[in-house]
């Protein structure tokens, strides 16, 4: 079998996004242990590891081995906007942040609905599914066609809503530490809006790719440019991620102190508002 240089690139870095997510996400939890700070991250690079893998898997042309298989992480791309969001409430805030039952409901509810939206996709056997990412049917199932369709809209409609709230929080938090810090190096999150824009310009990438695989098919290269993206993405993350220690650290206050503790306590008083707080 021969491979063209643009789906070795793809392989090769589609198997380092794949290490550095999965390994990432061990480390992560390791380094900040039972703290709960970590997560969000933590859950951010295991989806993105197992998205990775999916990638992975149709780049190898390893499908035809295990075509019951295709299309059983689709579901995981859902949860990337909630779960890095989480991560940038835990660490911008001044108190532990435990999920109450409504807000855990609420988290998973897109993974959910994005799982029983693909359940006709799920459905359909090994033979029809390899020959829909071969192309060679041309027509996908009228059930199949409909949950793709209104899973990229769920993806897209998932991912700027909590895009959008993660840029709200992050801009709320540099106000707050410009007015209780002194020094605010590390604690604005500099590197997270960064990130935030790039992923921003990831998601029109993705949208626009989509529309143009479906209307002219995917060009060979864009393969290997989703493979670079998501190595990227995930050694950013795991980089500054584990760099990046929680804003409101007691060992790390400054002589303004009182006004954190003050806003502790406000915290502590509205804790089930927890979030007007942070």
């Amino acid at each position: 079998m021969q491979i063209d240089p643009a789906q070795l690139i793809e392989i090769v870095f589609g198997a380092m996004a794949t290490a550095i997510a999965l390994l990432g996400a061990a480390i992560v939890k390791a380094h900040f242990g039972r703290d709960g700070r970590g997560d969000g991250l933590a859950l951010f690079l295991l989806l993105s590891g197992i998205d990775s893998v999916d990638s992975l898997l149709q780049a190898s042309d390893l499908y035809p081995l295990m075509p019951h298989l295709i299309g059983a992480t689709l579901w995981a791309p859902v949860l990337l906007g909630p779960s890095i969001y989480l991560y940038a409430r835990a660490i911008t805030s001044p108190l532990p942040v435990t999920l109450s039952l409504g807000e855990k409901r609420l988290f998973w509810a897109p993974g959910l609905i994005a799982l029983l939206v693909a359940l006709p996709l799920y459905l359909l056997d090994g033979a029809t599914k390899l020959a829909l990412i071969d192309g060679t049917l041309l027509t996908a199932p009228p059930s199949a066609a409909l949950s793709m369709t209104v899973l990229n809209i769920l993806f897209m409609i998932i991912s700027v809503t909590y895009l959008g709230a993660l840029l709200r929080l992050l801009m709320r938090n540099a106000q707050t530490v410009r007015t209780l810090f002194s020094n605010i190096e590390d604690k604005t999150l500099s590197w997270l809006r960064w990130v935030l824009f790039f992923l921003i310009a990831a998601l029109v990438w993705s949208w626009i790719h989509s529309i143009w695989s479906q209307n002219s098919g995917a060009h060979s290269w864009n393969g290997a440019l989703r493979a670079l993206i998501e190595t990227a993405t995930a050694g950013v993350f795991l980089y500054f991620g584990i760099k990046q220690r929680p804003v409101f650290d007691v060992a790390e206050e400054t002589p303004t102190s009182a006004s954190v503790g003050f806003f502790r306590l406000e915290c502590r008083d509205r804790s089930h508002h927890l979030r007007r707080c942070i």
